[in-house]
């Protein structure tokens, strides 16, 4: 991907995620911004397979979540972010977790670290949860296009 497509696809995800900040008020602003930064950063490098925007029950259990994917693909259709219908009060918490490609797996624990302390403005850890959302229902409900690239945006509810 060339600059000019991840920062078009980035601006897309950006929207959203700042909705979802402001609506819930989960996040503020400051974080949701370190997290882009991060995000934009891993899409640069090539290092980004998909994000997950993820909001939590009290219990830490997902109950919505929006999965972008990245994909490489030539389409026409590009629809316009937002539709980010979370609001206030309906969640404990906002959790984002990205999936990497297989160029970031192939670096060396020692790269790896270097990458996200020369990079990254914020420390990812591992997780566990199943970005599958099994529980949840899964629909395709925005597609990012620019150029030969785009991501899906799967909304889990």
């Amino acid at each position: 991907m060339i600059q000019s497509e991840i920062n078009k696809l980035h601006k897309s995800i950006a929207t959203d995620f700042k909705i979802a900040a402001r609506k819930t008020e989960l996040w503020e602003i400051v974080y949701c911004h370190d997290i882009l930064h991060d995000i934009k950063k891993l899409m640069t490098f090539g290092y980004l397979d998909e994000v997950s925007l993820i909001m939590n029950s009290h219990d830490n259990v997902p109950i919505k979540a929006k999965k972008y994917k990245i994909v490489h693909i030539n389409r026409s259709q590009d629809d316009r972010p937002g539709g980010v219908d979370w609001e206030d009060g309906e969640g404990q918490s906002l959790v984002v977790l990205v999936s990497y490609t297989q160029d970031f797996q192939n670096l060396s624990p020692e790269q790896r670290s270097f990458f996200q302390a020369e990079n990254l403005k914020i420390p990812w850890n591992a997780s566990n949860l199943d970005h599958s959302f099994p529980h949840l229902t899964p629909s395709l409900s925005k597609v990012y296009t620019s150029s030969n690239s785009g991501i899906d945006r799967i909304d889990f509810n």
